[in-house]
């Protein structure tokens, strides 16, 4: 019974529940968005427009010409209950038109009487205001804002000018761009005399220059900024830079002999650098035609290059010193003649075999003078000397000469000539000979040589066979 009894008592209070919402209007739960009223007041100097609304809205304005009119839309807004049509006559303004411009826009029209009159459109409690005032009034508040001096800010110059050491027509970059209140810059170039060297006129949105000079020394830079009334700044800015005097290059040729194959010593270390030190010296060699032999690079003192050349000829020798700064000298030549050398002396010595019954051994030493027919290619050999026997009877001590023309195929040569030798036993007369001779070159070149050959000794007239007769002989030769 409890139970049925608390059953009918929830049906009855859901029910009243039930009517009490559907009695309610539908906008108690969603309101809608309404331009409620349009109130104009005016004064003597303005005319104030307030366009209330039910809720917060968002405006947007433009103009339209032809004829002049003032539209504000506002979004958010679904009907319109005040007056559709207003009539003002005041302000440059005819009269005020709403309507509703989209399903959620409402748009309020101001008709203009001629000209854009001044206004100004902003948010107020519950709304939008729009204000006009005639156009003495505008006037009057321009002059006024006109007539208003504006303390204008101190322009303040900064200066920067990279690199501050530089070498003759480097670019040197100069920057302003750090400057404060500037409306144009400024910058003159001043020598160490003194002397204005360069200018240039810079601005905000180009505060870069770039400048090369062509002599060296200190050079000051002097920048001025100039604020919207051409007033100057008063602070220093001013920077020093050093373009590096270039050093003196003064070659000269300490020792040489004009020879193919001996070293000319070129040194450079005479050479001189106002501002610094030296650190380098580039030497060529160019020949006679300018084309390049060869070059050499020191950076090491002394500034020397020994120098030898395999040909003959005059040779140009250019050379250019670098200082510490990189700065590089004038290119300054020295020229050498090289000839080659024709006449040499020689020492020989050897062992040497003459054939008998047995073989004579002896111990042969010889000089001479060897003279360069073909560069490299033929010479011919005057020598002459003694062999001392290392045997006894019948053998005995002897002198000997020989004429030779060597062809060389290097390392290689060949030789051939003529020569005599003296009484070598009581029972032999002197020998006439044709010598041939062959080796090959130890070390050495051009201008002195040694070399280990094998020569062989043919005596020439009646009996005297070579295979009786013949003398052999192994040695070195050393020619200088």
């Amino acid at each position: 019974m409890k139970k049925k009894k608390s059953a009918i008592i929830f049906c009855l209070i859901l029910l009243f529940f039930s009517f009490l919402i559907l009695s309610f209007p539908r906008y108690a739960f969603s309101q809608v968005g309404l331009l409620e009223k349009i109130a104009i007041s005016k004064e003597a100097n303005t005319l104030e427009v307030r366009i209330l609304f039910n809720r917060y809205t968002d405006s947007s304005d433009f103009k339209l010409t032809q004829p002049n009119r003032i539209v504000i839309d506002f979004s958010g807004i679904e009907n319109i209950r005040s007056s559709r049509h207003i009539d003002v006559n005041d302000f440059g303004v005819n009269s005020i038109r709403t309507g509703m411009f989209k399903r959620d826009t409402a748009r309020v029209v101001f008709d203009l009487e001629d000209e854009f009159p001044p206004y100004k459109i902003e948010r107020i409690e519950g709304g939008w205001r729009v204000l006009f005032w005639g156009k003495e009034e505008a006037e009057a508040e321009k002059e006024e804002i006109i007539s208003e001096k504006v303390e204008l800010q101190e322009a303040i110059s900064h200066l920067e000018v990279n690199p501050a050491r530089a070498k003759v027509n480097d670019s040197i970059v100069v920057d302003m761009s750090g400057s404060q209140n500037a409306e144009s810059m400024e910058i003159e170039v001043f020598d160490s005399e003194g002397t204005r060297v360069a200018s240039q006129k810079l601005s905000p949105g180009s505060a870069r220059w770039e400048i090369k000079l062509e002599k060296p020394g200190e050079f000051v830079f002097k920048g001025k900024a100039f604020n919207a009334e051409r007033k100057p700044s008063e602070n220093l800015c001013e920077t020093i830079i050093y373009i590096n005097f270039p050093p003196t290059c003064k070659p000269e040729t300490l020792y040489y002999e004009d020879y193919v194959g001996k070293a000319f010593i070129i040194d450079v270390s005479g050479s001189t650098d106002p501002d610094g030190e030296i650190v380098k010296a580039d030497f060529v060699a160019l020949d006679e035609k300018k084309n390049l032999v060869s070059k050499f690079t020191s950076t090491k003192k002394p500034f020397i290059w020994k120098k030898e050349f395999d040909r003959e000829g005059i040779y140009t020798i250019p050379v250019v010193v670098t200082d510490n700064a990189g700065a590089v000298s004038q290119p300054s030549e020295v020229q050498v003649v090289v000839t080659r050398k024709k006449v040499f002396l020689l020492v020989e010595a050897g062992s040497l075999f003459a054939r008998g019954s047995p073989y004579g051994g002896y111990a042969v030493g010889r000089m001479g003078i060897l003279y360069n027919i073909v560069p490299g290619t033929l010479d011919f050999m005057i020598s002459g000397g003694g062999g001392q026997a290392m045997i006894s009877d019948p053998w005995k001590s002897f002198l000997t000469a020989s004429m030779l023309f060597h062809v060389r195929f290097k390392p290689f040569f060949l030789g051939v000539g003529s020569g005599i030798t003296s009484r070598i036993s009581e029972v032999r007369n002197p020998d006439g000979e044709i010598i041939t001779d062959f080796g090959f070159e130890l070390t050495g070149k051009n201008m002195s040589r040694r070399s280990f050959y094998f020569e062989v000794r043919t005596p020439i007239g009646k009996d005297r066979s070579f295979a009786d007769h013949h003398k052999i002989m192994a040695g070195f030769r050393f020619i200088f």
